[in-house]
């Protein structure tokens, strides 16, 4: 209860009385009862239903307690914004008054929280952020283990999708390429072959039309095509009356059922075993219709498969289903599936692969560069506080409590903080944009990579921990000082107190060791790109161009027209002047898209052990002198290795260590059935080993040569095919009269994407590049905000001891005495860190193992070269303000003092 006597604001009558709880009480039921006996209640009455109404004195007394919390809790707030506002306004006057030191910190913390803020939206956009389909977290890829994650054959997917009982529906799909023909310039399309299921286990609704029919995708069934919103928009003027309209691809009518808006979709698996989802993969979709013959062949791996797991179903419980069910295939199959496992994974891991890694790398990577920022002004405002000693000493001396000083320092801190921030977020917006420039073509999902609410949130979550960890301290330091002693020191230099000293040498030798893991990660990078980039490709891709050819099977279904294309073309090709010499490939030399399974001749395969494998390659003769692919041993391929000759085959080194390894196998013959079962009974199923060339890195400059086998074009003509031309100087002037010369063959037939090999390999190159490209940026950040704060931290402590130094030179120490006791103690001081930053480096640079490339994540010679890199950064830091304390003035300073 309140004392007696009460002011109170009456809520009805708006009167001001002094009186008692009691007096009160009665007060108000006495204006109560007359309220009812003016609108005609007999006054006993009126009286009664007062007394009802109104309660008693207890619950009286409660509402009156109620208000007065009130009106004390407003005019608590009140005075605390009034406050607030004094302190934002100190803030501002202080900051005015230091224009260097607020640029310094704002500047600092910007480029601190910008690099957050953009590494983060990236992250989110690429990683974080869910897959546009309906209940992402449900779908899965699906892949065989064989043992490496591998593409799926038909009739094993087909099994896995009758036998489960854990997804509510799976889908297969596969690549293809067909020619767009009929209206305007003739274009090569790439696309999907899908089951009908594809779009209902991904969830996405078409914009116009509808999904593929059950009915579609069987064998025979009509031709139908779904097309991406990019090609609706840019060949059709995107027409809403495009469903139902026929279409012309590769000389085949098909009629369009719908439009796919534009986004990720599954599209290519590649054989490694990745999906690719550039929209440049997914320009249609055309049902599957998998034949009797697909839908029997455990043999042939050619497809990706999805599937969306059934509600509650958990990813491990799904992996174990479909272990039981891998396992009986293999009991029932054991020729074809002995040994093959069945991989569950998240689709959104596929999308993102090795990316996730060097985000996350990168992320921690900025977080260490704003310690090191939040360590430089934390530095800066101690510093300062010295030059603030009187002001308060004054404030304490006038009655300023010590949350009062405290708050003070924060809501400067705050202030500059949230100023670092919103010009961070501004930098991060344009680094972004430079980023998207300078990104890999194929880094996933880049086009949805913006400054969102969660990086606003994390930048203002930064802003917040910076204030923190800068401006707690020196306000912590404030609020401890002795006003006596300040203003008795007001106005002399003198060496700042012990604590304050080895805050800052604390934080200095944080900033060091922090450095030095950046740098030496920095290093491993660079050593591990260097490396990629002097790894021999196996070829030569010098003035070597490439040209995508798909011929559509409509008009070249027999084998015979495909090889008096390709004959025209490579006759007309070599005979220009401006080309050394043109081949056709399947695959280009940097690329590996066909794995298929062979049997050595006259040598039996050993019971319980799986066919060999290894990659099939169809090339032209010539191809390997175009290329620049050495012969080892033996003879390449002629024009007479056709169709009416006997099989022959190359193979490559690596193929002859692996499974002919202390033999000849120049001579030997490999059983090959694919050839027969796609290009009829005119082609052999035997191959006799004419040649053995070098290992080329068909699976990436990152990758080990693989097993591989080429076989004649000759003899397994294949209406897709790549035109390998080697100019005798810049081979891009010739690509306008290699698309002629294609077209004076057959008009309708368009070229697909040509590029050099060196764009090729470049591309390859693209994603390490680009991580050490970044980490080396934030590495040298690092590097510059460690040496400032020893610059800094050197200079404070000789600005603070010029009488100690004027006295020990008054009292004979030379200038190199006065050198080595300054830049001494600066690198004690790195040397500390650095230690501390080699450990470190040691314990967390197993994390870049996947990011590198022939180098250890932690070779002793980079460890080596980036602590002498950082040392001799910092002993240049660190010698400025030592020469400056060797001018010190002995006369001058005891003068002053």
């Amino acid at each position: 209860m309140k004392p007696p006597m009460w002011r109170r604001y009456h809520l009805f009558w708006g009167k001001d009385i002094p009186m008692d709880l009691e007096r009160e009480f009665q007060f108000h039921l006495e204006m109560r009862t007359r309220e009812f006996i003016d609108s005609g209640w007999e006054p006993e009455a009126a009286r009664r239903e007062a007394q009802r109404r109104f309660g008693d004195i207890q619950a009286f007394g409660k509402e009156c307690q109620l208000i007065d919390d009130r009106v004390e809790s407003t005019a608590r707030r009140t005075e605390y914004w009034s406050h607030m506002k004094n302190d934002i306004a100190c803030s501002l006057r202080q900051i005015r008054r230091s224009p260097a030191f607020t640029i310094v910190t704002v500047l600092t913390l910007a480029i601190a929280i910008g690099a957050n803020a953009t590494i983060f939206s990236l992250l989110h956009g690429v990683v974080i952020q869910p897959l546009p389909y309906v209940e992402p977290n449900r779908v899965m890829a699906l892949w065989e283990a064989v043992p490496e994650q591998f593409r799926v054959s038909a009739a094993n997917y087909l099994d896995w999708r009758e036998k489960n009982d854990v997804f509510e529906e799976m889908a297969i799909f596969g690549s293809s390429s067909m020619n767009l023909t009929g209206e305007g310039q003739p274009e090569d399309l790439q696309g999907v072959r899908v089951s009908a299921s594809y779009f209902p286990v991904l969830g996405i609704q078409p914009i116009l039309g509808r999904w593929i029919a059950p009915d579609e995708d069987a064998p025979g069934g009509p031709a139908v095509v779904l097309i991406d919103e990019a090609l609706w928009r840019s060949r059709f003027g995107a027409d809403p009356g495009i469903v139902g309209r026929s279409i012309r691809l590769s000389d085949r009518p098909h009629t369009v059922i719908g439009v796919m808006p534009s986004g990720l979709y599954p599209s290519w698996p590649s054989t490694p075993g990745s999906i690719r989802f550039g929209s440049e993969h997914h320009r249609y979709w055309t049902p599957i219709a998998m034949s009797s013959q697909l839908r029997s062949n455990r043999h042939s791996h050619v497809f990706g498969a999805i599937g969306r797991l059934r509600k509650a179903v958990s990813r491990e419980r799904a992996q174990s289903s479909m272990d039981t069910i891998a396992q009986a295939l293999a009991e029932a199959y054991p020729r074809t599936n002995r040994g093959e496992g069945i991989l569950v994974k998240p689709l959104a891991a596929e999308l993102v692969g090795e990316v996730q890694n060097g985000l996350v790398i990168l992320q921690v990577s900025v977080g260490f560069v704003l310690l090191i920022a939040c360590g430089n002004v934390t530095s800066l405002a101690i510093a300062r506080l010295s030059s603030r000693r009187r002001e308060i000493a004054v404030r304490t001396a006038l009655g300023a409590a010590r949350g009062r000083l405290v708050r003070q320092f924060l809501v400067e801190g705050v202030v500059l903080a949230t100023i670092g921030g919103v010009v961070g977020l501004i930098g991060a917006r344009f680094a972004l944009l430079a980023l998207t420039v300078f990104a890999p073509s194929d880094f996933p999902r880049m086009n949805e990579v913006h400054i969102g609410s969660a990086t606003v949130l994390l930048t203002f979550i930064a802003c917040g921990l910076t204030c923190a960890l800068f401006a707690l301290i020196p306000a912590l330091q404030a609020s401890r000082a002795n006003p006596h002693d300040a203003m008795q020191d007001a106005g002399r230099t003198t060496t700042a107190g012990s604590s304050r000293q080895r805050i800052r040498q604390f934080l200095v030798v944080g900033q060091v060791g922090i450095a030095a893991m950046l740098i030496i990660g920095s290093a491993l990078l660079i050593a591990s790109f260097q490396n990629l980039r002097n790894v021999d490709p196996g070829f030569d891709p010098e003035r070597l161009m490439t040209l995508g050819l798909s011929l559509p099977s409509a008009s070249y279904s027999n084998p015979a027209r495909i090889s008096g294309f390709a004959d025209e073309l490579l006759a007309k090709a070599n005979a220009l002047p401006s080309v050394e010499s043109a081949a056709l490939a399947y695959d280009h030399p940097l690329e590996g898209n066909w794995v298929d399974i062979f049997s050595i001749v006259n040598r039996p395969t050993e019971p319980g052990r799986d066919s060999p494998s290894g990659y099939f390659k169809i090339v032209s003769d010539g191809y390997f002198k175009t290329a620049g692919v050495l012969l080892v041993r033996g003879r390449l391929f002629d024009s007479f290795d056709n169709r009416t000759a006997k099989g022959v085959v190359i193979i490559n080194q690596a193929f002859a260590d692996r499974f002919l390894s202390g033999e000849d196998p120049v001579g030997q013959s490999l059983d090959i059935r694919t050839p027969r079962a796609i290009w009829g009974s005119a082609v052999p199923d035997r191959f006799e080993i004419v040649g053995i060339v070098r290992n080329t890195r068909f699976l990436g400059m990152r990758q080990d040569p693989a097993p591989a086998f080429y076989v004649p074009f000759g003899q397994c003509p294949n209406g897709a095919f790549t035109v390998l031309v080697k100019g005798r100087q810049d081979p891009e002037p010739i690509v306008p009269a290699i698309r002629s010369l294609v077209w004076s063959i057959d008009p309708n037939q368009p070229i697909s994407e040509t590029l050099s090999m060196d764009t090729i390999i470049d591309r390859d190159l693209a994603r390490p590049r680009f991580n050490m490209f970044l980490m080396t940026v934030f590495g040298m950040v690092a590097l510059i905000l460690s040496s400032v704060g020893i610059y800094g931290l050197l200079a404070y402590l000789v600005s603070q001891r010029k009488q100690e130094i004027g006295i020990r030179v008054a009292l004979g120490a030379g200038t190199n005495d006065i050198f080595t006791m300054v830049i001494g103690q600066g690198l004690k001081l790195a040397l500390t860190g650095l230690l501390l930053g080699l450990a470190g480096a040691l314990a967390m640079t197993g994390l870049l193992q996947k990011l590198l490339f022939g180098v250890s994540p932690r070779d002793p010679a980079i460890f080596a070269a980036a602590a002498g890199f950082l040392g001799m950064v910092i002993l240049l830091a660190s010698a400025i303000p030592a020469l400056r304390a060797t001018r010190v003035d002995p006369g001058i300073t005891l003068k002053g003092e």
